[in-house]
């Protein structure tokens, strides 16, 4: 997914690193509840556990609950012209791990935001 911004990839990039930005647009989606930290040693690394309802169709609320606890570590790097992170998305006591590379680049007033996800379930 690439999306362009009309934002600084600075002010993105705040709010991306921004534990109550997170937790308040985690929550305005409707999740059930959202707690995130960051940790600055070198670059920057974001720690997040939301508890979330999703609408699933039968098979799947087979395998997973529609009330699960999802762990998101996001682990940043690089300076105001290209920051990228990985990502990793874990559903607590499931076979599932999402990951995903993150690109956020600087483009004047601008910027532009990639991410490439990669998921795996583990089913028997």
């Amino acid at each position: 997914m690439e999306v362009k911004l009309n934002a600084t990839a600075d002010h993105v990039f705040g709010l991306l690193t921004d534990p109550r930005w997170l937790e308040a647009r985690s929550l305005t989606m409707g999740e059930l509840s959202a707690k995130c930290s960051a940790r600055k040693s070198g670059g920057v690394q974001i720690t997040m556990k939301r508890r979330v309802h999703r609408d699933l169709n039968a098979i799947v609320a087979k395998v997973i609950n529609p009330d699960s606890e999802i762990e998101i570590v996001e682990n940043w790097s690089g300076d105001a012209s290209r920051r990228t992170a990985t990502y990793t998305l874990s559903l607590i006591g499931k076979p599932i791990t999402v990951t995903a590379d993150i690109e956020l680049e600087a483009a004047g007033k601008a910027c532009t935001y990639r991410i490439k996800h990669l998921a795996k379930v583990k089913v028997p």
